[in-house]
């Protein structure tokens, strides 16, 4: 033979061999999209295995977020598999293998599982829950699971508001429909106070979300975030008085001076293009007719066509709900009972709901039969009447709240946290599980 003939053999060979590794890297059912990534350094979770009859991994969305828990549980020769979510996320679309060896779990020729091939699977309406009974019979331990999902988050059947802690100065997204919810912004501004952060408002034409800080002095500094890159808080300026319950109508910043003796003016602050504040006056001078003023403790306002809506205690007569007209500067007082005809025993905290419905959420003081620090009632507009709508939301309580916008709904792929399939390229996982 040649030499030329003996290389061109030898470079057939080369390239068939090739050409055979494409094409097993190309089947039909492979996973594609945000489950390839180009780096092999990944955490995927430090629960990357099971032991014992009963436990738990991480549910990991795309490669870093935990979503939820897949829990496992052995009864005889059944292992029950749950998957269940946290937070706004939701499944739709689930597919589970189960295998005595790891090489029952199907993959390609790399190596990639390919959940289309796994014994189990559906597609669901959105749900936290997915529980699936797999029989073991004749598996030994150890056990290999591959536990895949697609998750959503951000579900259309949903309302959010904004809302701060009293205690860690952190601000939550809060669905109040479904009772979840998230943390989206530390503000930095914990200092052991009861009270502050305070003054929640959001502007919807602008995306950002106001926050006061009380400092020395009654210094009370009014700051915001831009929702859409929470990233860092910006100093918009200092208030004349004090804001304890705040809201933004049509671009103005609208607050009762908190607990400052015989003022009940409304005020309005007005910003420049940058998020600053331009200038505060008064957009409703003692507006509730009484001589010498009226002193109020906050509480919350909310708004809504053209009316602000107040709860409160007015200091003398007692907690309110009231609401002031601001094309007319009229003062109407609503009502200062609940439905069930006793007098108040707090002040809420304010938001409407996407659908007009308005919120009340129990910050301090317990309501005579009914109600605890954190309960979230629905406030009828025409009576002042509340209805309980929950006990508590993830055990929070909340200085103030303000409407907030939902959140774009964001599509994951999402795996049982374990060991990855292959050292590089796809980052799907499976975990093994013994007893």
């Amino acid at each position: 033979m040649s030499t030329n003939t003996a290389f061109r053999s030898i470079l057939s060979v080369v390239l068939m061999g090739a050409l055979l590794f494409i094409l097993s890297a190309c089947e039909s059912n492979d996973i594609v999209g945000p489950d390839t990534i180009a780096s092999s350094s990944i955490d995927i979770s430090a629960s990357s295995a099971v032991q014992g009859e009963t436990g738990y991994v991480d549910l990991i969305a795309g490669q870093h977020t935990v979503v939820g828990k897949v829990k496992v549980e052995k009864s005889n020769d059944t292992a029950t598999i749950t998957y269940q979510t946290t937070g706004t996320w939701c499944i739709t679309e689930w597919h589970l293998h189960v295998g005595d060896k790891l090489s029952d779990i199907p993959t390609n020729r790399p190596g990639n599982p390919i959940p289309g091939r796994f014994e189990y699977s559906d597609t669901e309406d959105c749900v936290t829950t997915v529980t699936k009974d797999v029989s073991i019979e004749g598996f030994t331990s150890p056990i290999y699971v591959a536990a895949h999902a697609v998750v959503q988050s951000g579900a259309d059947d949903a309302d959010y508001i904004f809302a701060v802690t009293n205690a860690t100065a952190e601000i939550y997204r809060v669905d109040v429909i479904n009772k979840t919810s998230s943390l989206f912004f530390d503000t930095g501004l914990a200092n052991g106070s009861a009270n502050w952060p305070n003054g929640l408002a959001f502007d919807e034409a602008t995306d950002r979300l106001y926050f006061v800080d009380e400092i020395a002095g009654n210094v009370n500094k009014l700051y915001f975030i831009d929702v859409n890159d929470p990233s860092e808080k910006v100093l918009a300026g200092e208030l004349y008085s004090r804001s304890a319950g705040a809201v933004m109508y049509e671009g103005k910043y609208y607050y009762i001076p908190h607990n400052v003796p015989n003022n009940d003016d409304l005020r309005k602050v007005s910003f420049n293009p940058d998020g600053t504040i331009d200038f505060e006056d008064i957009a409703v001078g003692n507006f509730t007719g009484i001589e010498g003023g009226a002193t109020y403790r906050f509480g919350d306002l909310a708004a809504k066509d053209g009316t602000i809506y107040l709860h409160g205690n007015r200091v003398s007569t007692g907690i309110e709900f009231s609401t002031i007209n601001l094309a007319t500067g009229d003062y109407t007082l609503v009502s200062s009972e609940k439905s069930s005809g006793e007098l108040y025993e707090a002040k809420l905290q304010l938001a409407f709901g996407d659908d007009g419905t308005l919120y009340g959420h129990q910050t301090f003081v317990e309501i005579e039969e009914g109600g605890t620090d954190g309960t979230f009632y629905t406030i009828d507009l025409e009576t002042g009447f509340l209805t309980q709508h929950a006990d508590n939301i993830d055990g929070l309580v909340f200085n103030d709240m303000a409407p907030a916008p939902a959140p774009e709904i964001q599509e994951e792929t999402a795996w049982g946290a374990g060991e990855r399939f292959v050292e590089r390229g796809n980052w799907a996982t499976y975990f093994k599980w013994e007893w």
